[in-house]
């Protein structure tokens, strides 16, 4: 008893000494018997690692809030099953995911549940309080059934127990009591078909539980100045493998997470096979707190560094030519266009290989989900150079050349090492380091392992090097929150040609999801808005021409801004990029490093909107100022801190006034914009 008080006193000192200096520590560990705490300088997680009872959080501590679980449960939970559970091993270590990446703590517990070997692995960073949770399983259990589809039926309650049976569960949330309120996020992807990416709602807990969809999960209480999250860290709904059709489960005692993402089927007797991750922390309850919170979680997953992510980067499918222009003599145009524009990037999209795809212009196009190494050959006819003149063309003009890549989804992608191997080759041949990622069918679980061996073998042959341009237009893909180590997300195909960009819908997709997804892992889109002014009504004040490229530019600053045209096409408004994406280059050295949050008022065509921009300096912060078509002629944007003075970069400085954490600017007009720089 003495050792373990003893224990807890080191634990407290260090945690406690830690915060107070705001310096941050290694995430440690202090093995106690059956107890197991994980802490750094944001948070401590205090774990119950018992032979019966398996893994149980007992307590969560933010700075000089804890928590203590009033009713805690086992995390993992086959509800079909009662196994005895037997401990093997306890072991930690520190790892990266690749060379460039963050060390984190790794926590592995092993032991045996039943008639299979069950491991847990905890993650911890350096720079998040938070805890990321993964269940990994081996064995043969084929007789049994894990978790069942949820059923619509309701029959008559006259019996206590009914509905409120045990479920199946990979991880839970504690709860905050009867009367806490769980907010409930839910995304959408395939975004050719949608253009609602977050949807909210808010449910009390009732004696029957309530079982709901998504991905992220909130629960706060009025009388207490905390909350706590949940991630899981899965592909969207319908897109994980053996979907039950919820995510959570609302009890009056908490909630508890389900979709395992695998079958007894899928089990291996000789390797271990993951369940989908979660992770959970606690936080003050604030808007602002709450969201810097699991946004900066997220951004340890993949460390942003600016040489390799930082991109500004130019596609030419936007323009709907598709491919019919594809050759070298108009790649070697596009290249002198970005380089006068400023673009840091450009990508060749579908029709660069030889194998055409069923996408292509040209009627010869049948490829999409068997490729072989030929087919990732540069097109004889139009790149009979080969690579080498435009690779020579885009080192002079300081431009990176991309490619467009779609895996071989044959057998649930078995050719995973070959198409891996292709990739690597550009790499080392041109020193291609982007590649955009298309037509993903994530449909079970050895796809999923298969798609994830690939992209790890090109990080491994890359010395992590390489960014994926992950694309979630169509189709079961990765979401928002899966597989975030590998790159950015390729969000939206949006075309003039159908009528359907529209520069303020674009910046309220990003704005929704800025509050739960790094907006540096999202390629946001700006068009040539002088393109097919015929198919908008000239008095449509909402249409691109009457926005303007400058807005239309400027919009997608927050996230990685990405030139959908053919640059060569952009006959007006070239001077106003170039002189915009100057004064881009200077400011947002080091934007993407920290978190981005949405502020004002969620865009809509009418609203003042914007993003407030942390950057590493003390002293020193942004802010993004959209005004749409209000009548308003003044807003005040609630900021996350306060400040002493505020400068507009683009305005005169008598539009501002800054007042502690409120900020007042004043703007005529439709479609206007302004790049504050804010001073502490």
């Amino acid at each position: 008893m003495k050792l373990r008080s003893f224990c807890i006193i080191i634990l407290l000192f260090l945690y406690y000494s830690n915060v107070v200096a705001q310096n941050s520590i290694k995430p440690q560990v202090i093995i106690n018997g059956d107890t197991i705490k994980l802490f750094n300088s944001y948070s401590s997680h205090t774990y119950l690692w018992d032979g019966s009872l398996q893994l149980i959080e007992m307590s969560l501590l933010d700075k000089n809030i804890i928590h203590q679980i009033q009713h805690p449960r086992p995390d993992f939970l086959i509800s079909e099953l009662n196994p005895d559970f037997k401990k093997i091993s306890t072991e930690f270590s520190y790892k990266k995911n690749f060379e460039i990446e963050n060390e984190f703590l790794l926590v592995e517990l092993t032991a045996t549940y039943g008639d299979m070997l069950l491991k847990y692995h905890l993650k911890m960073f350096v720079n998040s309080g938070a805890v990321q949770h993964q269940i990994f399983l081996k064995g043969n259990t084929r007789n049994h059934i894990w978790e069942r589809e949820a059923s619509e039926g309701s029959p008559m309650i006259e019996n206590i127990s009914i509905g409120t049976e045990s479920l199946s569960r990979i991880g839970i949330l504690p709860g905050l009591g009867l009367h806490a309120s769980y907010e409930v996020v839910n995304f959408k992807e395939a975004t050719d078909y949608h253009d609602q990416p977050v949807r909210k709602s808010f449910i009390k807990p009732f004696r029957q539980p309530q079982r709901e969809q998504g991905n992220m999960l909130i629960v706060r209480s009025d009388d207490q100045p905390y909350s706590m999250w949940l991630l899981k860290e899965s592909p969207i709904n319908w897109s994980q493998n053996n979907y039950p059709g919820f995510d959570f489960t609302i009890f009056d005692w908490g909630a508890g997470v389900s979709g395992f993402g695998i079958t007894p089927k899928e089990l291996q007797s000789d390797s271990w096979t993951p369940v989908y991750a979660y992770t959970r922390n606690i936080t003050l309850r604030d808007q602002f707190e709450e969201q810097k919170d699991w946004l900066n979680y997220q951004m340890q997953i993949r460390r942003y560094v600016k040489e390799r992510d930082a991109m500004l980067l130019a596609n030419t499918w936007g323009d709907r030519s598709k491919d019919g222009r594809m050759n070298e003599s108009f790649i070697l145009k596009e290249i002198d266009y970005a380089s006068k524009i400023g673009m840091t990037h450009l990508q060749l999209d579908d029709g660069w290989q030889q194998g055409l795809s069923k996408n292509s212009a040209s009627k010869s196009g049948l490829k999409w989900d068997d490729w072989s190494v030929e087919d990732w050959q540069p097109h004889r006819e139009r790149f009979p150079n080969g690579f080498s003149k435009i690779i020579e063309e885009a080192k002079l003009k300081d431009v990176k050349l991309c490619l467009w890549f779609n895996p071989s989804k044959s057998e649930n992608y078995k050719n995973w090492e070959s198409d891996a191997d292709i990739l690597v080759d550009y790499y080392n041949q041109y020193g291609i380091t982007v590649f955009k990622i298309d037509g993903l069918e994530l449909g079970n679980k050895q796809s999923e392992n298969n798609v994830r061996n690939f992209f790890d073998k090109v990080m491994q042959a890359t010395d992590g090097q390489v960014t994926f341009n992950l694309d979630v237009t169509a189709g079961k893909r990765i979401g928002y929150h899966f597989m975030q180590e590998y790159g950015n997300i390729f969000l939206e195909n949006r075309y003039t040609d159908w009528g359907n960009y529209f520069p303020y819908r674009t910046l309220r997709n990003l704005w929704l999801l800025a509050a739960y997804v790094p907006s540096s892992k999202l390629q946001i889109e700006w068009l040539n808005v002088f393109r097919n002014q015929n198919r908008y009504q000239k008095t449509d004040i909402h249409s691109p021409n009457n926005v303007g490229v400058e807005y239309a530019y400027v919009s997608t600053w927050a996230a990685q801004p990405l030139a959908w045209m053919e640059l060569s096409s952009l006959n007006y408004g070239v001077k106003e990029v170039s002189r915009l994406t100057e004064q881009y280059r200077k400011i947002s050295e080091n934007w993407h490093q920290n978190v981005v949050l949405p502020i004002g008022l969620e865009p809509s065509g009418f609203a003042w909107s914007g993003f407030w921009i942390q950057t590493p300096q003390e002293s020193q912060d942004y802010l993004l100022v959209y005004k749409e078509a209000s009548e308003s002629d003044a807003f005040t944007y609630i900021l996350p801190r306060k400040y002493a003075k505020a400068t507009a970069l683009n305005v005169n400085s008598d539009q501002i006034k800054i007042s502690g954490d409120q900020l007042s600017v004043s703007m005529n007009g439709k479609y206007q914009f302004a790049i504050i720089e804010l001073i502490k």
